[in-house]
């Protein structure tokens, strides 16, 4: 499990929702608050339900990914760093090594600096099949760029 924030927002959560695979197992699990509920970037299912205010506080913006290594690095790419492709042939959705080459061309395009850096360093990592380390880097790098 990879655990990440989608938000800056310093609230507790007040909401919860989640995406299940077809067999029932959870994909991922997302909290926020009152403010976040509806986050623009993040398409969550409508099964948003609140939280019990007498369980343990959970920080608004924190996901529990379930996904593997390479499926969180796709969902960075096309969430919050919304990244297409920058190929004379098309990269396929699947192919997270291109879709890296991508984000870091279009970083460097941009004159992200600090996201073009991150995204060297992700690749480096993924190709050396470190997984927790490279999505951990995404996560710490998607925080810094997270709404208030």
């Amino acid at each position: 499990m990879h655990v990440r924030h989608v938000t800056n927002c310093p609230n507790d959560a007040e909401y919860t929702t989640h995406r299940r695979r077809t067999n029932g197992a959870l994909i991922w699990q997302l909290y926020t608050c009152r403010r976040h509920r509806r986050l623009p970037d993040w398409h969550a299912p409508s099964n948003v339900r609140r939280l019990d205010p007498s369980g343990p506080p959970q920080p608004c913006g924190l996901v529990y990914d379930h996904r593997s290594g390479p499926d969180v690095v796709l969902s960075h790419i096309n969430g919050w760093m919304t990244v297409g492709t920058w190929t004379d042939a098309p990269v396929a959705n699947t192919d997270w090594a291109g879709r890296l080459r991508d984000a870091h061309r279009f970083a460097t395009y941009t004159r992200q600096k600090e996201l073009a850096a991150a995204v060297a360093e992700v690749t480096r990592l993924a190709e050396a099949e470190a997984w927790d380390q490279a999505v951990a880097l995404l996560a710490e790098t998607e925080t810094r760029h997270a709404p208030s």
